[in-house]
């Protein structure tokens, strides 16, 4: 099974804003500078009202961890149990914070000791986790690279304001520039738990 990856997205946009305010490397204007920490602040304000829902993304992130090593992998009865509960919530738009907790519960509950550890120990966003490229792009457009020659552009308004969303239903997140990779992902996780269930 391929792994799967889910961005938490309250911690993709507070370590990006923090980085983009602390070293300024897109030239934002003073102006600039403030809407972005303000940003960054009210996203600090939302993740520690909304522990658990970043903690099913960082679960889901791990569960794809598992499959590196055979001895970690996922059973059959483990598929068969976990996959109902990404399906019951694949479509609802919203995951509130107790049923996050829940929902955790539910997906990590049939894990051995070994899979937990795995899990709690795996890379974490902004901790050289891999598979992390093109869901969390900031920058506005074409030629918002370094790559032109150009001084990177950066759109505040393309940074989100904090809202209830549900990790696992991808057409939620925030950054909508995540979304098309996080359902593709998602997706094949999905596919490939059905065909370990069989």
């Amino acid at each position: 099974m391929r792994r799967f990856v889910t961005l938490s997205v309250a911690v993709v946009i507070v370590m990006a804003a923090s980085a983009t305010y602390a070293q300024n490397p897109f030239n934002l204007t003073p102006q600039q500078q403030q809407q972005l920490q303000a940003k960054r602040k009210a996203w600090e304000k939302w993740r520690a009202n909304n522990k658990h829902v970043s903690a099913v993304g960082q679960t889901v992130m791990g569960l794809g961890t598992l499959e590196e090593d055979p001895k970690t992998a996922l059973t059959k009865e483990q598929a068969r149990k976990i996959l109902p509960v990404l399906k019951t919530w694949r479509t609802k738009k919203v995951m509130s914070n107790d049923d996050a907790q829940k929902v955790n519960r539910a997906l990590t509950a049939p894990l051995t000791d070994a899979q937990l550890k795995k899990i709690t120990t795996a890379p974490r966003f902004g901790r050289g986790g891999p598979g992390f490229g093109g869901g969390a792009r900031m920058g506005g457009g074409p030629g918002a690279g370094r790559g032109n020659g150009q001084t990177p552009r950066f759109d505040i308004s393309k940074m989100p304001d904090p809202k209830d969303y549900n990790p696992l239903n991808p057409d939620t997140l925030p950054f909508e520039g995540m979304r098309t990779m996080a359902k593709q992902r998602l997706d094949k996780f999905v596919k490939d738990l059905e065909a370990r269930a069989k």
